[in-house]
């Protein structure tokens, strides 16, 4: 897939699906992990069930926006999972897992009222293709909802506004009549300088926050290329993309006063990344860099999507010791 066009999915992805709720129905363990993980880069939630018996009690118990299942599984099956589920709510989106072997069962799931398949070996480019047009779907739908749900209310917030036009062109005509008493012999005392300064500062620096933070999302569509490379590319070829993406992380994380200390660390894990000359060691390497790089989009996602964390350096000690463990192996 084309990089350009691979980043524009992504990026949509993540725009549409912050505020979904995912439900991941599969017994294989280890394709259940990599598939969660890869759906927490998108979604606000992402349950996971075994079964189709776990399914169904996680399903009673809250609403999801999207359900992705395996079609063979001990206990309820996901063609069995799907019926009981369409028969609770038949407009609910629901995405198959499946294998060529399966191809008999296809033509219930399409009786049932399925919006699509993925078939094994999963193919990344092709999961996201249509995690993002289903998702589209599901967006438009909740728009939709929400738009009807605004007419429904026009007439209440029509008083509502009115009523604060009044108070508006009340002040309005308040300040026109102290207008005249404003003089150029008005100074500003030292204090308001410092106060208006300090305004100036945070708008500024607002900006600079949310401009690193779209910066932050491009290197993680950056990483995850990166990583789906990593079966048809040379090690030494990664891994000179990952240290490209830790010198950007530094470049904008050292824009950023207050983490000073944490650009310091970042700024020497790469210097000696750079000098690292033992290439046999690099695909140990990968898992640590893994971990570091998924714990960055933690910490962005707190800070600047979120907005939930309390102290803008509650994960300073977690990502300086990831660096420390990565320096250790070195």
């Amino acid at each position: 897939m084309n990089t350009d066009i691979f980043n524009s999915i992504t990026r949509h992805l993540r725009e549409i699906g912050f505020n979904m709720n995912i439900l991941l129905v599969e017994d294989d363990e280890i394709l259940q992990k990599q598939f969660q993980k890869l759906l927490f880069r998108f979604f606000g939630r992402v349950d996971v069930a075994s079964n189709g018996v776990q399914a169904l009690e996680k399903y009673s118990q809250r609403q999801y926006n999207l359900i992705l299942t395996d079609i063979t599984m001990p206990l309820m099956d996901g063609i069995e999972l799907s019926t009981k589920i369409r028969a609770l709510d038949s407009s609910q989106h629901i995405l198959v897992i499946s294998a060529h072997s399966d191809s008999e069962k296809l033509i219930e799931l399409i009786n049932i009222g399925i919006d699509g398949f993925m078939l094994k070996p999963i193919n990344m480019e092709n999961v996201l293709k249509l995690l993002d047009k289903v998702c589209q779907s599901i967006y438009d739908q909740n728009m939709l909802k929400y738009y009807s749900k605004m007419l429904e209310e026009t007439n209440e917030e029509l008083r509502v506004t009115n009523s604060e036009l009044d108070r508006v062109l009340s002040e309005l005509t308040r300040l026109k009549s102290h207008e005249n008493t404003l003089s150029t012999e008005n100074i500003f005392s030292v204090k308001d300088y410092h106060q208006i300064s300090a305004q100036e500062f945070f708008i500024s620096y607002s900006f600079l926050l949310a401009t690193a933070n779209e910066d932050f999302e491009d290197l993680e569509d950056r990483i995850n290329l990166t990583l789906l490379k990593t079966e048809n590319t040379p090690m030494e070829h990664i891994f000179e993309e990952l240290i490209a993406i830790l010198q950007e992380y530094y470049n904008i994380i050292k824009n950023t006063p207050q983490f000073e200390f944490l650009a310091e660390e970042m700024d020497d894990l790469v210097k000696t990344l750079k000098e690292f000359g033992h290439p046999e060691k690099l695909e140990s390497l990968l898992p640590k860099l893994t971990l570091l790089f998924d714990s960055f989009e933690q910490w962005r996602k707190s800070l600047f999507s979120y907005k939930n964390a309390e102290d803008i350096h509650f994960m300073d000690h977690i990502l300086i010791n990831e660096i420390k463990n990565i320096q250790k192996t070195l």
